[in-house]
């Protein structure tokens, strides 16, 4: 089965009288094989675009391949193991100094996850990515967990709880302040709680709530709070 996710954001945050603008472009496309020789496999290739404006301006251009296999441990239980890769090249300029500065590195790694269905839904993610880059010392490296559960209410009520999480161990060569050099497609930890009601087949309102802790790679400043978004949500 082919697949394709296409996803744009852009936000606009105001800090002691400083706008600072963050927005992003992201497609991934690749097969999902469900049942084929026995060893069920995905393969994804994907290219995101990211651009901050926070004192200097910084564009970052992602290619990335996720592979997995998959195996069965039951009808509801599965588990699944790759290796995640990324090459990435960043450029950045303002005014914290006068000259543009480019980097270009690696993120490759291992990943694992588990995948239970039950009466409950519980899916938990895990990455170790080792960074590689003239920009960095080595040993670089980066752990990304992701975990979602969720169960059922009733047949219209669902409520689902998703952590993303990353701790991220890079040793920079020279002055990390001087100009950020590393701008990762994960930037961001949060914990939200979702609810949705479905209206009907394929249509459902949700509402999620939840801290996030954002890191803007721009004098060490970070970004954390409480939000809530009302949506909607249609599926085929």
């Amino acid at each position: 089965m082919w697949k394709t996710y296409l996803t744009y954001q852009n936000f606009i945050y105001s800090l002691n009288k400083e706008d600072y603008s963050f927005s992003s472009f992201n497609i991934i496309s690749g097969i999902d094989y469900p049942d084929i020789s026995k060893i069920p496999a995905q393969i994804f290739i994907g290219y995101s675009y990211q651009n901050i404006d926070f004192f200097n301006n910084i564009k970052s251009d992602f290619i990335y391949l996720d592979t997995k296999l998959i195996s069965q441990l039951g009808n509801r239980t599965s588990v699944s193991y790759g290796a995640f890769i990324e090459n990435y090249l960043t450029t950045s300029n303002g005014s914290i100094t006068s000259d543009s500065r480019e980097s270009k590195g690696w993120y490759y790694g291992p990943q694992f996850s588990l995948n239970l269905l039950q009466n409950f839904l519980i899916n938990i993610g895990y990455k170790f990515l080792l960074l590689s880059s003239s920009d960095l010392e080595f040993p670089s490296y980066e752990h990304r967990i992701n975990a979602v559960g969720g169960f059922r209410i009733s047949d219209r009520v669902s409520l689902f709880l998703h952590i993303d999480f990353y701790l991220r161990q890079a040793k920079f060569n020279g002055f990390e302040d001087d100009m950020p050099t590393l701008l990762p497609t994960k930037n961001e930890n949060h914990i939200t709680l979702k609810s949705n009601y479905k209206l009907g087949k394929g249509f459902s309102v949700y509402m999620k709530t939840g801290y996030f802790r954002e890191n803007l790679f721009a004098e060490g400043k970070n970004i954390d709070g409480l939000n809530l978004l009302l949506g909607i949500e249609f599926r085929n």
